[in-house]
Order: C-alpha cells, then structure tokens, then sequence
C-alpha cells in the first residue's frame, strides 16, 4: 500500500547539485541557437540599429522580446520561463508584421519557428543533464510513490527508486517526445472564425494559437495521472503523508495542487521544503487560496525527508 506521496519538483535536482535552473537553459539555447535553427532551415533576422551595427536576433527574441526594439530576451523571462510563454504582447507583434497577406504569412511563419526553436533548444538541454551517482543518505521505501516535475531520472539514478513507482507528469528526458513545457494561460484553442476574417483577426489567430500550443493542458496530464494511479492501484484515500520537495508553487502549476490537495484534503498531512521567503510566500497563498492548512513548512529538503534517513 503506498501511504506516502512524494512531489518532486526543480529544487530537488538543484540540491542534487545538478544544473537544471532555467538560468543554465538560457546559457544553453544561446550558446546553441544558431546551429539549431541551421539544422532547422530558418534564418536568422538582421537588425540594423541607428548607430550602424548589425545584431542577430532570432524569431524567438521577436515575438517573445519587443519586436519594435528587438534584443536578447530579459533575465525575467528566463527565470520565470514557461510562465514567459504565456505572456506575448500580441497587439504588438500584430501591428509590427501589418495585416496584408504578405505580412500575415510572415507573422504565422515567425510565431511557428519562434516555438519549434525553443521546443528543439529545450528538449535538447534537457537531454544533456549529468548525473553521476553519488551515495546518498536517503532511503525510499516501497510505501512512496512519486509525483515528478522534473525530467531527469535522479530519483532512479541516485535513491535506487523503482521506474513503476515514478510518474513523470511532464515527460522522461529519455523519451524525448514525451517531454511537456509551457504556461497554463490558454487551454482552449481560439476560434477559427478569427482566421477566416482575415486582417488584424487573422494576425491575433495566429498569436492565439502558438499560446495554445504552448500551454501545458494540465487537465488533460491530470487525467493521464489519474489513469497511472488506477493502473497501479494506488488509492489517494491510502496517503497519509505528501511531501514536496523543492517545488516554488508557481502560478503556472496551480490547478496541480488544486487536484491533489482535493485528492488528499482528507487523509494526509503536508510537508513542504522551501528554498526561501518567496517560496514559502507562495506556498502559504496556494494554500488559503485553497482552504487547507494540514501542512508545515520546511526550511530545507534535509529537514523535510529527515523520516527517510538512511
């Protein structure tokens, strides 16, 4: 019987020691950009400034950054990144490309490319993560199951976990396919009428539409979750203990915790690591936003599995 549910999220591989902030993406996608968007077939674009210097940018930076002041995206896009997704300034990008037919194929070619770079850059970065196995002082159980946000296999690698006791909610680095990033603003795809009127309608479909692609679906990874849990007879009714470790409660994963604090309202107690005052703030809203207050709160991902301790 698994009475323990344990939450997994990027802090825990940070304190791994391994390097999966979104700051190490941001080195990687620049470091990599031009020869991905080589293998792709797309172009970067020349921006000739005032002073008479050419800068590169790609279709990422326009539609992402400010496309009447193009340069290299913000340290809060990377750092918040796929919240970042979800916030393109659309009437922006829609007056930048014009609403001529021309324009409208150059803006649906550039909001296209814009997400297959970051898709290839990101998916590749993912696959790069080391992890060397270190002896550690935890030991798991067969009474865990776990709940994982990340995609690396640390849990395997480095705690000998069972791969049927892990749920990967966002994908396996190992199956490149299986891998799921974004934001959580635009779950429902626009309306196709917006197309057929053609003009700024049709630049703000093409808009609407990469936002779509980009959204996580969290109902839908939900549903596949529940169907792991029934295949693997696991009874939310069971856990008596959720732990989450290194998870900041971002807005982005709201509906998560909405379904599994539903899941466990009843049963289970919560114990949550927290990197710092900003996590906790988080977690402290999440939770009066939610009505439930059965969980303690740990300054560190040591104090909050000390019941592991090997």
């Amino acid at each position: 019987m698994k009475s323990n549910l344990i939450i997994i999220g990027n802090g825990f591989d940070v304190w791994q020691g391994l390097e999966t902030s979104y700051s190490k993406f941001k080195d990687y996608y620049y470091e990599h950009r031009k020869s991905i968007m080589k293998r792709m077939f797309i172009r970067m674009h020349e921006i000739k400034w005032y002073d008479g210097h050419n800068q590169q940018l790609s279709d990422v930076e326009l539609i992402y950054g400010h496309p009447f002041n193009p340069d290299e995206l913000s340290c809060e896009f990377w750092n918040t990144f796929e919240t970042s997704l979800g916030n393109v300034e659309d009437e922006n990008i829609n007056y930048f490309f014009g609403k001529e037919k021309s324009d409208l194929k150059e803006l649906s070619k550039s909001v296209k490319n814009a997400r297959k770079i970051l898709t290839k850059a990101f998916v590749d970065w993912v696959r790069t993560i080391d992890i060397p196995e270190v002896e550690q002082q935890y030991q798991f159980n067969n009474t865990c199951t776990f709940l994982n946000f990340n995609y690396t296999d640390t849990l395997q690698k480095r705690f000998n976990v069972r791969e049927k006791d892990i749920y990967f909610i966002h994908g396996n680095a190992r199956k490149k396919k299986s891998i799921i990033f974004g934001h959580s603003s635009m779950p429902e795809p626009p309306l196709l009428l917006m197309k057929r009127f053609g003009g700024r309608f049709e630049g703000l479909y093409y808009i609407s539409n990469m936002l779509y692609l980009t959204d996580k679906h969290i109902s839908e990874n939900i549903r596949d979750y529940i169907y792991y849990l029934a295949g693997s007879a696991i009874n939310s009714k069971d856990i008596k203990n959720v732990y989450v470790l290194g998870h900041s409660f971002g807005e982005v994963d709201f509906e998560y915790f909405r379904f599994l604090i539903d899941a466990t309202r009843e049963t289970a107690q919560w114990n949550i690591s927290c990197y710092n005052a900003e996590d906790e703030e988080c977690v402290k809203s999440t939770m009066k936003k939610l009505k439930f207050s059965n969980y303690k709160i740990f300054k560190t991902i040591d104090d909050c599995i000390s019941d592991f301790r090997a």
